[in-house]
């Protein structure tokens, strides 16, 4: 530590420090217009992809409006999700557990294995049911949608002439 804080008072580290100053300045002065044209067009990527999302809810609202059997299909398909969702989320935690259960019997190497393979695909099976279930909530929320649509379209207007 003593080396260090006299070598702070030298001429030649603050020399060092200016000349790294210097690269680091012109490093990113080079790098920093094809960092702002790559994330340019991964925000225009991402601005479009939004919008074709927005779009195509827009038009499914519009096709379940007023068509009753599309939205208990669609609610049925909901349901179907999130039990799948519930099936995978079960079966993740199940193989957290199938480490517990072999874990008194088998030999390190095989518990090591196991623990990482288990590991792995329980992950996978949960992240695997979230995302089903995201989907189902989105399905969910679109009957939610189209519904209150529907009561404000279908209000009565109580204008009295």
């Amino acid at each position: 530590m003593k080396e260090f804080l006299s070598n702070l008072g030298t001429a030649y580290w603050w020399l060092s420090v200016v000349v790294v100053g210097i690269l680091i300045n012109l490093i990113s002065a080079y790098l920093k217009p094809r960092f702002d044209s790559k994330f340019s067009s991964a925000s225009t990527w991402w601005r479009n992809k939004s919008e074709a999302q927005k779009a195509e809810r827009r038009k499914m609202i519009a096709k379940l409006r007023g068509n009753h059997h599309e939205q208990i299909m669609v609610f049925l398909e909901a349901v179907f999700l999130l039990l799948i969702a519930l099936l995978f989320i079960f079966v993740g935690g199940m193989f957290g557990l199938l480490v517990d259960a072999v874990k008194q019997n088998a030999s390190p190497t095989f518990r090591t294995i196991l623990s990482a393979i288990s590991l792995v695909v329980g992950v996978a099976l949960l992240i695997r049911g979230m995302i089903r279930m995201m989907a189902a909530f989105d399905k969910g929320i679109l009957i939610q949608q189209v519904r209150q649509e529907e009561k404000i379209v279908d209000a009565p207007t109580d204008v009295k002439t």
